[in-house]
């Protein structure tokens, strides 16, 4: 007789589903845009750890773009681009430092940079954190290969990769929670904070001369300095043209305290959206002066660039100063015959840059000898000078922020309440995030009705050993303080209980955990348990002693049926009137874990006037005007070819002669925004233009077609639709 075996899931054949031990209750499409999420998903200032793990979180960890040598080597020098010191106008803060080591395998010459931050998109990064390895960082002192100096907050001291949150989440009906919409507690989005770098490269110096926004009267200040916030509005730079006659009296100190919005060329940056908003910070300033041009801007105006001018020529200097020791050591080794340094092609390309941009000071014939190299970017030669400056911005999730689960669930935030109005439970559990439960069906996810359950279990399970330990406390300090004063008998009671939950929900942690019997060691696991949680190990194709595949819904009724049953009961809330109200059905409250999108609502384009040519009609921005104002004014794709043949077969073709017009008619756009800002009641508007008095058909695309007709003798006429 054949003996009945569950099919077992294989992790190395999932890919990367198996990172969710629940994935194979959700339909292929939604653990494909699951998929899709992980790649989308922010590095989070705060991230946690799933509380119930696949074990795949450890692998993952290995490839967080940390920082150290790829090989055994030995450090020669350590090099930071701009050296701080305690004087007044000293450079605040460091962004980058080179370590210039030895391979010592083959003797090869190499290095590695140490930024502050670490960022592969346009605008997402994240700040590194320091580890250990980062203090033995000594000339003289050997390092082995892939030791990590620096690493992403979303590495965890375990090893483990976090990238999201565990939020308390409760499924009931509500009406922000409608179309796939989320509610969530103002306490929780700032649980999903992330970092934002921008890039901005600003030349001048030949025509342009930069204005004192920064400084006052005494202090002609052009930028913010490394360390400094931008202003609120995101302005970083203003520059204003060199005229013979007019400059003399345009480029005072109190003229150039105030921007011409008209003709002065303003540089923007992210600005904050509130008075509460985080205001970018600069981390990272670099300035290149082209010796080929005389000096035309005056000499107070660029004071603010000459500490980084001195700071990069040094660090090149000392860059190249460590290349020609490192040459004579080994030349009093080896000798100078057929001595050629073995440099690694990064740090060779490093020392061309470095002999490039700071030249030694030759003279031919008692003067100076004209620079070697023509600065230029990108096939063009620079200006006089060359900023480039870094801003970092943290920014807290918010209405139209998109978040989602490993089920491919994802939502847009459309409510954010106030934590003491969203629904708490009998033990004092506060949900911060309201679903709706009815989306699991029309989504056929149910893998994350299974993580919300465990979730809860573990939460359950948690929060009971925190109680029979009288810990109330996550500080890890403190809570060793507790065990160290609690009887072995009660510890090892309270070890009896863990390991009885890990009996129906992880044969592979209970068979571990129950192999220690040193009561230090079961203080060193329930002190995990009562700082973080009683996580949750639950691997794809494992089994019990007896070869049997464990199957989640049978540990679910092995759970219902013990005493580590999550709670299930009616919670009470504040009703959007202020009401207190107790649920009709019971619910539970239990952690999600939910990642934060890209897919971020911090942009100004809903308030900016789109771009357009010569000719009025849309057109795209370009490098030159793209940050030349606070808003973007790229043009928004509204109505393409199938959206207008939508819109004839339902609306007819008045309404969408009346869209089209709207956006591709200046002189309509521009009464409309007169409307606008004239009325009494802008956002209530009875007519927002009157075609009686300027007809449609004025368009600029449709005025270029009737030009083209008219010179083939065609004439378009418009003919009220019957």
């Amino acid at each position: 007789m054949l003996k009945k075996k569950s099919l077992r899931l294989r992790p190395e054949l999932v890919g990367i589903h198996a990172i969710d031990p629940f994935f194979m209750h959700d339909s292929s499409s939604r653990s494909i845009m699951k998929a899709n999420h992980l790649s989308q998903s922010l590095v989070l200032i705060n991230s946690e750890e799933r509380l119930v793990q696949s074990g795949i979180e450890r692998e993952l960890g290995k490839y967080t773009f940390s920082i150290g040598p790829e090989c055994d080597c030995k450090i020669l020098k350590i090099i930071p681009r701009y050296r701080m010191s305690p004087t007044k106008d000293s450079i605040k803060s460091n962004p980058e430092t080179v370590v210039i080591y030895e391979n010592t395998e083959t003797y090869r010459i190499g290095h590695f940079s140490i930024p502050k931050y670490g960022s592969c998109h346009q605008h997402f990064g994240f700040e590194y954190k320091k580890t250990k390895a980062y203090e033995d960082l000594l000339p003289g002192n050997f390092m082995s290969r892939d030791t990590v100096v620096v690493d992403s907050p979303s590495k965890k001291k375990n090893g483990g990769y976090a990238y999201g949150v565990n939020l308390n989440t409760v499924f009931m009906s509500a009406s922000a929670t409608s179309e796939d919409g989320f509610v969530v507690s103002d306490a929780a989005l700032r649980k999903l904070q992330f970092k934002v770098y921008e890039k901005r490269s600003i030349e001048f110096g030949a025509k342009k001369f930069p204005l004192n926004l920064y400084g006052d009267k005494d202090n002609y200040k052009i930028l913010p300095e490394i360390g400094d916030y931008i202003h609120k509005s995101g302005m970083i730079m203003a520059l204003r043209d060199m005229d013979e006659l007019t400059t003399p009296v345009s480029a005072n100190v109190l003229s150039t305290m105030d921007i011409d919005p008209i003709f002065d060329e303003a540089i923007y940056a992210r600005g904050s959206n509130d008075d509460t908003g985080s205001l970018g910070k600069v981390i990272d300033i670099k300035v290149y002066k082209n010796p080929v041009y005389s000096v035309n801007c005056y000499s107070n105006t660029t004071d603010t660039l000459d500490k980084y001018i001195i700071g990069l020529d040094t660090f090149y200097d000392e860059l190249k100063k460590t290349e020609k020791d490192i040459f004579n050591d080994k030349a009093r080794k080896f000798g100078r015959d057929n001595l050629n340094l073995d440099l690694e092609p990064a740090l060779h390309r490093l020392l061309v840059e470095a002999h490039s941009i700071s030249e030694d000071d030759t003279t031919t014939n008692g003067g100076r000898t004209p620079p070697r190299t023509v600065r230029t970017y990108r096939g063009n030669p620079v200006d006089e000078y060359r900023v480039e400056i870094t801003i970092e911005s943290t920014l807290t999730a918010n209405t139209g922020f998109k978040i989602c689960s490993l089920h491919g669930d994802k939502g847009v935030i459309c409510r954010v309440e106030k934590e003491e109005n969203m629904p708490i439970d009998a033990r004092g559990v506060r949900a911060e995030v309201i679903a709706d439960g009815y989306t699991t069906i029309s989504r056929t996810n149910t893998g994350r009705l299974y993580q919300h359950y465990f979730n809860g279990v573990v939460q359950h399970v948690t929060i009971a050993i925190r109680n029979m330990l009288s810990v109330t406390t996550t500080n890890e300090k403190e809570a060793t303080n507790v065990l160290a004063n609690t009887t072995e008998a009660t510890l090892r009671s309270v070890y009896e209980y863990l390991l009885g939950f890990y009996k129906i929900a992880s044969p592979v942690q209970h068979k571990h955990y129950s192999a220690l019997t040193d009561v230090n060691d079961i203080k060193d696991i329930l002190l995990d348990c009562v700082t973080e949680a009683a996580y949750l190990l639950i691997k794809l194709g494992d089994t019990y002693d007896d070869d049997q595949v464990i199957e989640l819904d049978k540990v679910v009724t092995a759970l219902e049926n013990s005493q580590y049953r999550p709670i299930k009961e009616q919670v009470s809330f504040i009703d959007y009137a202020g009401n207190k109200k107790l649920t009709v059905e019971k619910v539970r409250i239990a952690p999600m874990y939910y990642m934060l999108l890209e897919k971020i609502a911090d942009s100004w384009l809903s308030v900016a006037s789109a771009k357009v040519n010569h000719f009025g009609i849309l057109a795209t921005t370009t490098k030159i005007d793209k940050y030349r104002a606070p808003w973007r004014a790229s043009p928004t794709r509204t109505n393409g070819e199938s959206e207008v043949r939508l819109f004839l077969s339902f609306l007819g073709r008045e309404v969408v002669a009346e869209m089209i017009d709207r956006n591709a008619n200046v002189d309509s756009h521009r009464l409309i925004y007169r409307k606008i800002l004239e009325a009494d009641t802008p956002t209530n508007l009875p007519v927002a233009i009157d075609r009686n008095i300027h007809p449609l058909g004025s368009s600029r695309p449709l005025q270029i077609v009737k030009h083209i007709t008219a010179c083939s003798g065609i004439e378009i006429v418009y003919e009220e639709e019957k």
